[in-house]
């Protein structure tokens, strides 16, 4: 049974890097969206002002589970708001640039499994 406990921490190590917090940050890595040139545009006003508005529209709370804590609340972009979670980008737009359909409110969890 000893010689068995370093696969079985291997494993679960695995295991949590494939399917646990590590995997999001990973494929949001991997996807570019914590570049330099996004996250300059994300401090800007504009995106900010329709951060803040789509925030106040969904009430300050995570759509898919509810999180109420400012701080840990996002703006997604997304095909459809309350509907179809999965992100929206259009080549060439800015942040602020969507329509209010595409864009919903997310606590950073829920941000990052459906990014």
């Amino acid at each position: 049974m000893i010689r068995f406990l370093p696969i079985i921490g291997v494993g679960l190590g695995l295991f949590f890097f494939l399917f646990g917090p590590a995997k999001f940050a990973y494929r949001l890595w991997k996807r570019g969206a914590r570049s330099r040139e996004y996250r300059k545009l994300l401090q800007d006003p504009r995106w900010k002002k329709v951060a803040k508005e789509i925030k106040e529209r969904d009430g300050w709370q995570c759509v898919i589970c509810g999180e109420r804590r400012k701080w840990l609340l996002q703006a997604h972009h997304c095909q459809d708001a309350y509907y179809d979670h999965r992100p929206y980008y259009t080549p060439g737009k800015k942040p602020w640039e969507y329509s209010g359909n595409h864009l919903e409110t997310l606590c950073d969890f829920d941000h990052a499994r459906w990014s």
